[in-house]
């Protein structure tokens, strides 16, 4: 459920950058392409600092930032080691400490692909395009 009505539903995928300064790199490079996005300041997203919101081409929200406050666990044998993971148990549900990949649907996955490497810098291993037995036969070598 999300906090806007009562059912499930994706508001925006968020990526944490690699520092401050890379929040005003990404504003200036999307000044400089034409990607319109806005400012959201810190604590309108509870526990987290300023960021950009915008659309892909396909029109998946998502959201740049860079701070976030870290919950603090105050009980020594509930905290855990891993600085990344405030609990060594999920107090609800999972708590992933990362995402390794996720699945986007897009009518043209070679242009949101492209886009993404181009304006994000993000680096893709593969993508589903036709068949699923061609990225299969692609990602292990094989020929029909």
């Amino acid at each position: 459920m999300n906090a806007y009505g009562e059912k499930s539903a994706l508001e925006h995928l968020g990526w944490r950058v690699e520092d401050a300064e890379s929040l005003e790199q990404f504003a200036h490079r999307f000044e400089e392409v034409g990607v319109p996005f806005q400012w959201v300041e810190a604590g309108v997203e509870k526990g987290q600092g300023r960021a950009i919101r915008f659309v892909s081409p396909a029109g998946i929200p998502m959201e740049l930032y860079w701070e976030m406050e870290w919950f603090p666990v105050k009980d020594p044998e509930l905290a855990s080691a891993l600085p990344s993971f405030p609990y060594k148990f999920p107090v609800n549900g999972i708590a992933p400490r990362r995402f390794d990949h996720f699945n986007i649907m897009a009518n043209d996955v070679v242009h949101e692909q492209e886009w993404l490497t181009q304006v994000l810098d993000v680096k893709h291993r593969y993508y589903v395009e036709g068949r699923v037995q061609r990225v299969y036969d692609d990602a292990f070598h094989t020929s029909e």
